[in-house]
């Protein structure tokens, strides 16, 4: 399963429809905190996520799964509209970033080389 956390509700419904189309079982949330209540249900098998959003963004959500042991190998793919901010996820550990717009088949392709579908 991979779960895409990103505050913009047309990006997940599209990132959402093309990963299901490819044979993905997805789910979503709008930003950290339910992505993190999620996480204490089901460990995704690679999560797609947004830097900047509210209530909690995505830095702080990739520090908080690099915190957990459980939690600190679910490989993530940051989809970020500023560069400033995307300039930290390697850092933080993301195996991709892709900057805004970005191309369906670039994202698919990053999701596929951690986690193939089932």
């Amino acid at each position: 399963m991979t779960r895409i956390v990103d505050d913009d509700a047309a990006v997940r419904s599209v990132v959402t429809d093309a990963l299901l189309e490819d044979g993905y079982q997805v789910d979503v949330a709008c930003n950290g905190r339910p992505a993190l209540a999620a996480f204490r249900k089901h460990r995704p098998d690679a999560l797609v996520l947004d830097l900047e959003m509210p209530i909690m963004d995505g830095p702080t959500l990739m520090r908080t799964l690099r915190e957990r042991t459980r939690w600190v190998r679910v490989p993530v793919i940051v989809v970020s509209g500023s560069g400033g901010e995307a300039v930290e996820a390697p850092r933080l550990g993301a195996r991709a970033c892709l900057y805004k717009p970005f191309e369906l088949s670039e994202l698919l392709h990053s999701v596929e080389q951690v986690a193939p579908p089932n």
